[in-house]
């Protein structure tokens, strides 16, 4: 009984014993820390190019000030220390820089702080590559400027500029007093190099000092970037005359050459717009007929009634009057006595014979002006009997044995004109097996 009395209250003893609970409870947090730790420890990564956020920045804008940042440091890096199991969910886009201007020292700098959009809670530090935003303060100057407009580089060849115009004139910048007072004018610059046509662009505005110094500076504002530029480019070019001849001459007649003018090119300028599709002055056909006509006409023709819109002539001492020269003369004729040897026979069906039976007998009449007729030769001319075209004509399957009279191909271009076809009487005749 005693041994049971005592056990009793040794349990009483342990029960009641707060401290021993206490120690229990501490001694299991730090090991499930150190379980947490050895699973999920704190580690560090870095974020670069941090961009930091100005607030507040109103405050020397509204006194008339302009900052500037010296020095990038409103870019940082940032090294952010979580268990890993946070860090390894965090990206650039979570964190963030804050430099405020209501916390600005009077050395110009504003100390910045760090926070995360996510898992803020579990990061257990921040460390930036820059403790500080450091900022140049000045007074800020108001400019108002006339904008001039100029090109650069060389038109293509036989083109000129013409005139420049800007949708606007004039402009405003506003930026910190020492650089504003150093600008003397305000550019904007086209580059018209190898252009052959009008130009419409947006130029940027250009800065300069009394000295022709460009300023980029990127503390300096203008009410306007960029402004519209438009540039006439005047073109000189010197295009061929054409003609186009309507009618026909008298029976026995026809055109014999080159119809030609004098001058037979001329010199025109206008707009790249308006000579961009002219590639030719051309006299229309109802001005040059030559209907009924027996011999070599002339037409006096004003060029200046058939220029495009917008195109003149470049001489000015030049009237535009030019005579139109069409040589007419009368058609020549030809016989020329063939042989068999002068008509080639093709495209026989397989298993047939064929032979001319009036080879001796086959005159060939042609006409055409003096030049091309007179340089036909007898020895040089073949005439061609297709027999496999003349079955196609005549849906003719199977050539019957028998005597054929075909007409003969000699090719001549259009300026040979055969007066009477020449026939070719041909025997054909099936072959035996």
């Amino acid at each position: 009984m005693k041994e049971k009395g005592v056990g009793i209250k040794m349990k009483k003893r342990l029960v009641n014993n707060w401290g021993l609970k206490l120690f229990s409870f501490v001694f299991a947090v730090l090991l499930w820390l150190v379980v947490v730790n050895i699973d999920n420890p704190v580690k560090s990564s870095t974020y670069d190019n941090v961009q930091v956020r100005l607030q507040n920045a109103n405050l020397v804008t509204d006194a008339g000030q302009v900052y500037e940042v010296l020095d990038s440091t409103d870019t940082v890096s940032v090294t952010v220390s979580a268990p890993r199991s946070y860090l390894e969910m965090l990206s650039k886009d979570d964190i963030v820089a804050i430099a405020d201007f209501n916390n600005i020292t009077a050395a110009n700098t504003i100390n910045i702080s760090y926070y995360s959009k996510r898992y803020n809670d579990k990061i257990t530090n921040f460390k930036g590559s820059t403790e500080s935003v450091r900022l140049s303060i000045e007074p800020e100057k108001k400019l108002p400027l006339l904008l001039k407009a100029l090109t650069s580089g060389e038109v293509a060849d036989g083109y000129m500029v013409g005139k420049v115009t800007m949708d606007q004139n004039q402009m405003r910048i506003t930026g910190p007093e020492s650089v504003v007072s150093q600008i003397a004018r305000a550019v904007v610059v086209v580059d018209v190099s190898g252009a052959a046509s009008d130009i419409a662009t947006y130029a940027d505005v250009k800065l300069y000092d009394a000295e022709d110094n460009e300023i980029d500076a990127d503390n300096v504002k203008k009410n306007v970037d960029s402004v519209k530029v438009s540039v006439e480019i005047l073109e000189k070019e010197t295009v061929p005359v054409r003609y186009t001849i309507t009618g026909t001459p008298a029976p026995g007649y026809r055109q014999s050459g080159q119809v030609t003018g004098i001058p037979s090119e001329i010199e025109i300028a206008g707009s790249a717009d308006a000579l961009k599709n002219v590639t030719q002055i051309e006299i229309p056909a109802d001005v040059l007929s030559i209907t009924g006509e027996t011999g070599t006409t002339e037409v006096a023709v004003n060029l200046k009634n058939y220029l495009p819109e917008g195109v003149k002539l470049a001489d000015s001492e030049f009237n535009g009057k030019i005579t139109v020269v069409i040589p007419i003369e009368a058609e020549q004729r030809k016989e020329l006595k063939l042989a068999e040897n002068h008509i080639l026979i093709t495209n026989v069906p397989d298993g047939y014979t064929v032979a001319i039976e009036n080879g001796d007998n086959l005159i060939l009449e042609v006409s055409g002006l003096q030049a091309d007729v007179s340089e036909l030769m007898t020895g040089e001319i073949t005439g061609t009997v297709d027999l496999g075209a003349y079955m196609a004509s005549r849906n003719i399957e199977e050539l019957e044995p028998g005597t054929y009279t075909i007409e003969a191909n000699f090719g001549f271009g259009e300026n040979i004109t055969i007066v009477e076809p020449v026939r070719v009487r041909l025997s054909i005749e099936q072959m035996e097996d």
